[in-house]
């Protein structure tokens, strides 16, 4: 009896493992499925942000070669559609999610080729949070590739930047990269 209990419970075991990743895909391309229908009809601010949740859900699944193929098409899009509204919060929140998404897939040649425009970007415009936040990421695309050198002259230029500003958590923020860099 025992053995004919624990047989019916790893059979069902078995069978709701197969079934529970069937339902959460086909729930997660349902809501991908809703986003870009809403999108469609989105107008304005309600447009940038559908976008935000729609690259969202394929920032989780970048691990998969086409699904960052769709997730750099709708950063280009999304990128557009925030340039052609004007809106540099948007923009720049774009431009932080494509360096994240390279950072996750290690793909450091990219966070270094891409991330200096986007500082730049960030500066122009007074996005400073985002670019204490990309300034790190490119930071950790030195270090992860071993450049230390050109590590510590982007926290040298990070903590320059905020002292000139006096951001003080710019300039800790910055210290921190820097001792980060030294311990490596």
């Amino acid at each position: 009896m025992k053995y004919r209990t624990c047989l019916t419970t790893l059979l069902y075991s078995f069978l709701l493992g197969l079934i529970l990743p069937a339902s959460a895909q086909n729930s997660l391309q349902h809501q991908k499925d809703s986003l870009r229908h809403a999108l469609e009809h989105a107008e304005g601010i309600d447009k940038l942000q559908t976008y935000n949740k729609l690259y969202y859900i394929y920032m989780a699944e970048a691990g998969d070669d086409q699904k960052m193929d769709t997730l750099m098409t709708l950063f280009e899009q999304a990128e557009a559609e925030a340039i052609r509204q004007g809106n540099t919060q948007m923009q720049g929140m774009v431009y932080g999610n494509r360096i994240i998404s390279y950072i996750n897939r290690s793909e450091h040649d990219k966070v270094i080729e891409k991330a200096p425009a986007y500082l730049d970007f960030y500066i122009r415009h007074d996005l400073w949070k985002f670019y204490y936040q990309i300034h790190m990421q490119l930071i950790t695309a030195y270090n992860l590739k071993g450049d230390y050198e050109l590590a510590a002259a982007e926290a040298g230029k990070m903590y320059t930047r905020a002292r000139e500003r006096k951001d003080k958590a710019g300039m800790a923020t910055a210290l921190y990269a820097t001792g980060i860099i030294y311990n490596l």
